[in-house]
């Protein structure tokens, strides 16, 4: 079976799902945003494909057959392993908080504005996500350099290096722009 073949039926099983917890074809169609006349379809193709009868239909809704339900409890399974599988792998950018490190010598204008985006200071650079510093960091593959002119004659390196990723980038981008204001 190739892979289009199977997304479509995994995603075909997952609407089963749904009229198996709505009991209705309507309320499953509606909270999944598709036509009632699109998922009848689906599950009446879906019936055709097992050669399987999946729902009795009565006046009140639809009541799963026992092939159904053998079907839903395999789908959660499934559908509870996959998420597991996105959670892994899917970086949540935003649950995770950042680990900025500014040395004691260096001030930065508006802090507030950083506690206030999911930054966390951290103490020492080896944990940090983004590092601000008067010297190139090393090990680092993101470094941004700002020349900040104080008087008229001296002017003052600044190095701010990220992890490569987007969060840190971001991070990076928004304490030049704040070293500017």
């Amino acid at each position: 079976m190739s892979i289009k073949s199977k997304t479509i039926l995994f995603r075909n099983l997952l609407y089963l799902n749904e009229v198996i917890k709505f009991s209705q074809i309507n309320a499953a169609a509606e909270k999944n945003g598709i036509k009632a006349s699109n998922l009848s379809k689906i599950i009446k193709d879906l019936e055709d494909y097992l050669q399987k009868q999946l729902f009795i239909r009565t006046s009140n809704g639809l009541i799963p057959t026992t092939k159904a339900l053998e079907l839903s409890q395999m789908i959660n399974q499934t559908e509870t392993a996959f998420d597991e599988i996105i959670e892994k792998i899917a970086v949540n950018e935003n649950k995770k908080s950042l680990q900025l490190y500014i040395p004691d010598n260096i001030e930065l204008k508006n802090l507030q504005s950083f506690k206030e985006n999911k930054i966390i200071f951290c103490s020492s650079s080896v944990d940090a996500d983004v590092i601000v510093s008067y010297e190139k960091p090393q090990n680092y593959q993101n470094l941004i350099m700002v020349e900040n002119c104080i008087g008229t004659e001296f002017k003052q390196k600044i190095w701010v290096s990220s992890k490569n990723s987007k969060q840190a980038l971001n991070l990076s981008r928004f304490i030049i722009c704040q070293m500017h204001l």
